[in-house]
C-alpha cells in the first residue's frame, strides 16, 4: 500500500468520472479492493431480470474504507456509503 487514499481517489478518476454514474462508483471500489489487497469481493449474480453486482465484504473495516473512498471522488459533502452504491446489494461476512 504506497499511496494514500487521497492518491488513489485522484488517480483514479483523473479521465471520464461522473459523479452520478453508479457503473464508475463500482469500478472504483473494484479498483480499490484489487489495489489494497482487500479481503472483500465483487460477484455478479443472475436473475431473472439480468446480471446484478453483489458486494461481499469481509470486514467492517474494508466496509468502512470503500465508503471513505466514495466519499473522496465525489469530492464533495454527501456521504454515500457503499451500500448506497450497490443499492443494498451487500453481503457482510463479519
Amino acid at each position: 500500500m504506497s499511496k494514500s487514499l487521497n492518491d488513489f481517489v485522484d488517480e483514479t478518476i483523473k479521465y471520464d468520472f461522473k459523479e452520478d454514474d453508479v457503473e464508475a462508483m463500482k469500478d472504483i471500489v473494484r479498483k480499490a479492493v484489487q489495489y489494497f489487497n482487500l479481503k472483500s469481493r465483487e460477484e455478479a449474480e443472475l436473475i431473472e431480470t439480468g446480471f446484478i453486482r453483489v458486494l461481499h465484504l469481509a470486514s467492517i473495516i474494508e466496509e468502512n474504507l470503500l465508503s471513505k473512498i466514495i466519499e473522496l471522488s465525489l469530492k464533495s459533502d454527501s456521504h454515500l456509503s457503499v451500500e448506497e452504491v450497490y443499492e443494498g446489494k451487500v453481503i457482510r461476512k463479519y
